[in-house]
Parts: structure tokens; sequence; C-alpha cells
């Protein structure tokens, strides 16, 4: 250790070395000076036990009020909440600077989830795509606040996620936040590659982000659709309409493989079914990992603490993959003992370097992130605009973050072609129908038992509405059971 004045070694100590409160004395410079200096408890004045007692509430992620309430009973400290939100956002920091994410090898799943903005205590609101929105309107827990362009537009952050499921690696993760909307392929190699060590697989969906990097670094690519879901639904529905039995969806699977529709491997050798499915089993080949970990991260964020300020996020989400990667290390044990908040906060001192004041958060603006351009903005506002007009003539409604509301069969029919309305009464014996005009089809159609089947058939080939089409399932679903 050095004097953090003059840099020298000639001091000594002036208190007890066995005491909390050690202090030295620089014969050089003629100054004293705390060991701690540069460390996360520097001028804090709080007393060891209370240190301990603050990480402990922040790994267990303990409510301000609680956090409060130990510390004046138990410590003797009188915080106010936001002084304890204030320490707590000190500790995640310094955790994120002393812990770093590890490098990813073997098996890699990766994947991106998005976090809706937010401007959680400010005393202004910033409107991030001035173009496309009049103004940012506060948003309140007891009301809906959709979205103006989903998450495609600069109001959702996007967090890249990669996922070790390799058998040496025993799943650990990385997580970085790549800005404001969908990230593209300059941000994910800007801020994600650093993580990606010898990766043997990689495992995503079909964003051309991914498929360019294990191009460029020729490692082998397993690729999952996100349609896939989607395409196997149809696929059973029409071969059960075709042939009046059913298929499964392993059938399907293998039907479709070669066709790049559901999962495929790029950068390796040509399998057939039977050796791609033998591969998937013996490597792990899968997103499901990945995606239960955006589900518990999402609980944790948006459900638990009622969503933060997209300006402290990359700290939430580097706290999350500690305590995630804590897990791993310790056997599925979180951190939540009072020996295991010792051990981090001494891992902290010891480390050093991870000293944050509060000035070092009041500068932070959401406008300091990467974000889609503004020819981008109002090119997406107009196409979603244009989608959400098509959508009203077919009978359908959206909220604007493009989840489904409502449906009109009737009046979706009523758009669907003449010639496949014709085609449809003819399958199903509808008399007359040669003669009827697109109502009364339409009408006609909604009669028949397997109007759903029907329906689902024909949004599964809507170009515009097919990606809806589990949502659509589930409401069927809903209005079938009366609810």
């Amino acid at each position: 250790m050095l004097c953090p004045f003059c840099k020298g070694r000639n001091y000594y100590s002036h208190s007890n070395p066995l005491s909390r409160d050690i202090r030295f004395y620089c014969n050089d410079c003629k100054k004293a000076f705390s060991p701690f200096i540069g460390t996360l408890v520097q001028g804090s004045g709080l007393s060891w036990d209370a240190w301990v007692e603050l990480v402990r509430c922040t790994l267990e992620n303990k409510s301000l009020v609680a956090t409060k309430h130990l510390l004046e009973a138990d410590y003797g400290v009188s915080m106010n909440q936001q002084t304890i939100l204030s320490y707590r956002h000190k500790i995640q920091k310094a955790i994120t600077l002393t812990f770093p994410m590890p490098k990813l090898s073997g098996v890699v799943q990766v994947d991106e989830t998005y976090f809706r903005e937010g401007q959680k205590g400010s005393r202004s609101l910033v409107n991030v795509a001035p173009t496309a929105i009049d103004k940012r309107e506060a948003r309140l827990h007891t009301k809906s606040h959709p979205g103006k362009m989903g998450i495609n537009g600069s109001e959702y952050s996007c967090i890249v996620t990669g996922y070790e499921s390799s058998s040496g690696g025993g799943g650990h993760i990385a997580a970085v936040m790549t800005g404001l909307g969908k990230s593209s392929s300059q941000p994910f190699e800007d801020y994600f590659a650093d993580y990606l060590g010898d990766v043997t697989f990689l495992c995503s969906d079909g964003f051309e982000a991914y498929s360019r990097y294990a191009d460029k670094h020729a490692i082998p690519h397993y690729v999952q659709m996100s349609e896939a879901r989607s395409i196997i639904k149809k696929e059973m529905q029409d071969y059960k309409e075709r042939y009046k039995t059913a298929t499964t969806a392993e059938a399907v699977r293998e039907r479709l493989y070669g066709t790049r529709q559901l999962d495929y491997i790029d950068n390796y050798s040509n399998l057939n079914y039977k050796q791609f499915v033998e591969l998937k089993v013996a490597k792990g080949l899968t997103l499901d990992n990945i995606d239960n970990y955006h589900a518990e991260l999402k609980l944790r964020i948006n459900k638990e603490l009622r969503g933060v300020s997209t300006v402290y996020l990359p700290l939430y989400i580097g706290f999350r993959v500690f305590i995630h990667n804590w897990r791993v290390d310790h056997n599925d044990t979180p951190p939540s003992s009072r020996a295991d908040a010792e051990q981090i906060f001494t891992a902290l001192l010891m480390a050093g370097d991870n000293y944050v004041s509060r000035k070092d958060f009041e500068g932070l603006s959401i406008l300091d992130f990467n974000r889609p351009a503004t020819k981008y903005i109002n090119h997406l506002k107009k196409s979603l605009d244009e989608i959400r007009r098509q959508s009203g003539i077919k009978g359908f409604t959206f909220d604007d973050n493009d989840r489904l509301l409502t449906f009109n069969k009737r009046k979706y029919f009523e758009d669907t072609p003449m010639a496949r309305l014709k085609e449809i009464s003819k399958q199903y014996h509808i008399k007359g129908y040669t003669k009827m005009t697109a109502y009364q089809l339409a009408r006609e159609i909604c009669k028949l038992p397997e109007v759903n089947d029907i329906f689902l058939r024909l949004v599964a080939a809507d170009a515009v509405h097919s990606h809806y089409i589990d949502d659509l399932a589930e409401l069927l679903k809903k209005e079938e059971q009366g609810i």
C-alpha cells in the first residue's frame, strides 16, 4: 500500500492495528490517511457491522423500509430511504467493478431481451424519440402506458445475454445493455464479443448479428427460429385436416428438417436428421436456459423492484449476473447469510479502486445510450402505422406494445380473398357458396365447428399477422372456455 497523497511508503500506524478504525501517518508528506481510501467505504463513517448489514440487505434485495428499520434497531444508524438507495447503488457498482463477468466458452446460448425505457425518480422526463412521440408522459403503475413503436424503437432498452451451457462451464452468464432499441451487429461486437472465449457452439435465434459473428469466427452455429412453435402448430393442424389423423411435433420436425424453418446448424458438416438430433442432445444445443434466465431477470426487475430507471439498468443487470454466477460457483446457494455478506464486503475492500461518489451517478443521462437513428425511427413509425391500419381493417386490435387484444373472425374472413373463401366453403361443404357474397361466406364459415382451426391457419399464412399466432391461440382458448 502507498500513501494516497505522495505515493510514499514511509508511514506508520498511529492506531490499534486490530481495531476497525485504522489510521496511518505519512512521515514524508505529514498527512494522515485510512487504508480504506479509494475503496467502497471511503468517507462513509459507518461501522464495519453496519456496512456488512447494508451488503447483506442488498444481496437479499430487502426493501428500503426494511433496511432502514434494521439499521436503526440493530446498529443505531439513522438513514432515510434515499440515502440507503444511494449506498445500495454504490455497493452494486463496487461489486460489478470487483467481480467482472466471465468469458464464456464451450456451448454458449446468446439471446436478447428488452426492458421498457424508464426514468424513475427523474424530476424532468426526456423524450427519447421526439420525431415519433409528441411528449414523454409520466407512467403510473395504476394505468397501462403502452409504447408507440414496440421493441425496435428507442422506448425499449436491449439486454444481450450469453449463457454458458457446456459441461465444463456449468451455467455462467454474462449480460450487457447494448443501448435503446434492438441490438445491431456492430453494438453486439462492441459490447459483447469480449465475453466470448473459446466457443465450440453458438446457440441463438435467427438474428443476423449472431450469424455474422459465427461466420466471422468460423463457429458452429445452432439456430432455433423464433417462429418454430407457430410453424409446428400450423403443420400439425394442416396434417390432421388433410389426412384425418393426428401427427406429432417430432414428425413435423423431421419432415421440415433441411428447410431452415425450425432449427438447423451452420458452419458444420452436413447431417441427416438422426445425426442432427443426436448432436443436439449430446451438446445440449437449445435456448431454454437463456429463456428461463430472462424470465427470472424480468421477474426481479419488473415485478419485485417495480422497474428501475434506465440509467441504472446496467448496474442492476450486472448485479443480477453476479448473483447468478455466485450460485453457480457455490452449488446453487445464493449469497444471503451474514457470513456471505462479510466475505463479499472483505473482497471489495481488498480489491480497492472501487470508490463511487454520489456525483458519479448524478451525471447519468438516458440520452448517453446508443439509440436508433432518427431516420430509422421515422421509418419504423410509418411502417407500424400501416400495419395497425391493416389490422383495423381485418378486425384485429393491438396495444402499442404490439400485443394482441381482440379479434373479429367474421371481419377477418370478409377481408380474405374470395377465391380462398370459396375454397374453404367447398372443402367444408357449404351449400350455395358459389352465389354468396364475401359477407355471406364469412358468416357461414363462422358457423362451422372447425372455424377456429380455419382462422388459425389463415392467420399463420398471413405475412402481417403470423407472428401473433401464439397470442391468438391463447385468446381462442379462453374464448372456448368462456373466460
